[in-house]
């Protein structure tokens, strides 16, 4: 329709500008000549020549030259003019109308599916290389499926193209080094070798992209760790390869791994939902021992005893001990009578682990197995540290303990409070301890692991740590020789 009407409107201009041109050209003498006097003044190199009065027999000569010089030479240029900006108009159309049917054809393929209206939005899929996980000699390997290898073998590849990217807290192998390690563990289940390897190789996939290195050589969480692992994971191709149930399983074992308790039943699903369990269960084992011999190794790369004493000594003059005068709403985490000191375990942990280098804190940081214990790897090891330094208090009156249990039960005014670390600071350290003594008297009241030697403590709360002075208990410990 729009085309048809620009040409029936185009040819209605062309038809009206020849013919009042032609009916201009053929007027009366008088305005001939006139217009014949303005065209020779405009352009004098005319070969015209123009008479002095207007005759009717010069007339048709006067006529002649007025149509040859001006009325043909102003339709040629207005044709001309007319032609150049339709086709300009055309350009300018066939242009727009290109761009838009480049902008609305589907584009964009994704795993076979394409689309017939627009782009397809495809995930960012991090670089790989190519990894052979070895010889069909090995009897693992032997058990894992065709698409199970590939799969495998692209997380891995995805990993391998990443060298410096970050292990894990207390880890200091590169992360394929420590990924390859998981993978052997997980390819002894007995059931599911293959399927199990790959929820403990992509599990680390989000180390990729989930922590930054920042200007102080740390690496901090900026990203979901789980939720980074299971995106990474389904944008491999090998991925939508597995089986269904299988693939369900592993994004659910994957996506939860550090939730599990959350994970849902896919679809109304149980038997999928237990398979997951079962496959995480499998590689938080793998997990659990291979970060617990990583962590041991970089460890036994540190001199512990004098790093954790050095920490230590910086943490010591920041805690807050017990004394007159203690700000409203601050915590005592210390008390202080003469030369020895009562420090609460559990915030003298959390003090000095801030003090240590990132990968010595990562190493002792506790996993899920630590946690059972009764003591925490770092707990153990400042408690070797202060005994190397002959800080540490083992004995009191009746009571003797070895060193890795050398925690007490320490009653300050009226109120208990177990797991508590004793030292006596040698007198070239005691600058760095408050001037004045606790306020309260204290008194041990048995070690933290000997039965029926720990009592019971009134229970504690922020008031009872900063209130008022109490009474004090009859046998007090005022100085320990």
């Amino acid at each position: 329709m729009r085309p048809k009407l620009l040409k029936s409107f185009t040819i209605v201009i062309l038809f009206w500008l020849f013919a009042t041109s032609m009916y201009w050209s053929f007027q009366k003498p008088e305005i001939n000549l006139a217009a014949l006097v303005k065209l020779k003044g405009l352009f004098p190199f005319l070969p015209v020549t123009v008479p002095t009065e207007a005759r009717i027999l010069g007339s048709l000569a006067v006529q002649r030259d007025v149509f040859l010089y001006w009325s043909i030479p102003v339709l040629i240029i207005a044709v001309v003019s007319g032609i150049a900006g339709f086709v300009f108009v055309w350009m300018l159309a066939l242009k727009s109308d290109k761009s838009r049917t480049a902008r609305e054809t589907g584009s964009g393929n994704f795993r076979g599916v394409t689309i017939t209206l627009g782009a397809l939005p495809v995930p960012d899929v991090l670089p790989k290389d190519d990894i052979d996980l070895g010889s069909d000699d090995n009897e693992a390997l032997n058990r894992v499926t065709e698409r199970e290898r590939r799969l495998l073998c692209d997380i891995l590849g995805t990993i391998s193209a990443q060298p410096k990217a970050y292990a894990g807290p207390g880890i200091t192998i590169p992360l394929l080094d420590h990924t390859l390690n998981l993978v052997t563990k997980a390819l002894s289940h007995r059931k599911y070798p293959g399927v199990s390897a790959i929820v403990a190789a992509a599990n680390e996939l989000g180390n990729l992209t989930a922590y930054q290195l920042k200007d102080k050589g740390d690496w901090v969480s900026t990203k979901s760790h789980t939720k980074e692992s299971a995106r990474i994971l389904a944008s491999l191709d090998s991925w939508s390869a597995l089986p269904l149930q299988d693939r369900g399983a592993v994004m659910l074992a994957v996506k939860y791994y550090t939730t599990p308790r959350l994970i849902p039943e896919l679809d109304g699903d149980p038997q999928t939902y237990r398979y997951a369990r079962e496959l995480l269960a499998v590689a938080d084992d793998a997990q659990m021992e291979v970060v617990t011999e990583e962590k041991q190794r970089t460890l036994e790369k540190t001199e512990l005893p004098d790093v954790l004493f050095d920490a230590f000594l910086r943490a010591l003059p920041q805690l807050s001990f017990q004394s007159r005068g203690l700000p409203k709403g601050v915590q005592a985490v210390a008390w202080k009578i003469g030369s020895r000191v009562y420090l609460l375990e559990i915030k003298l942990r959390e003090t000095v682990m801030a003090k240590l280098p990132q990968d010595v804190r990562g190493a002792l940081s506790p996993t899920q197995k630590d946690k059972q214990q009764k003591l925490q790897p770092f707990t153990h090891e400042l408690l070797k540290a202060l005994e190397v330094h002959g800080w540490l208090v083992r004995k009191i009156d009746a009571i003797k303990l070895d060193a890795k249990e050398a925690l007490w039960n320490v009653k300050a005014g009226k109120l208990e409070f177990k797991g508590v670390i004793i030292i006596d600071v040698p007198p070239e350290y005691l600058s760095q301890l408050p001037t004045e003594d606790s306020m309260y008297e204290v008194a041990v009241t048995g070690s933290l692991f000997t039965p029926g030697g720990s009592g019971v403590g009134t229970p504690m709360s922020k008031t009872d740590l900063v209130g008022l002075v109490l009474n004090p208990p009859s046998e007090t410990i005022t100085k320990q020789e």
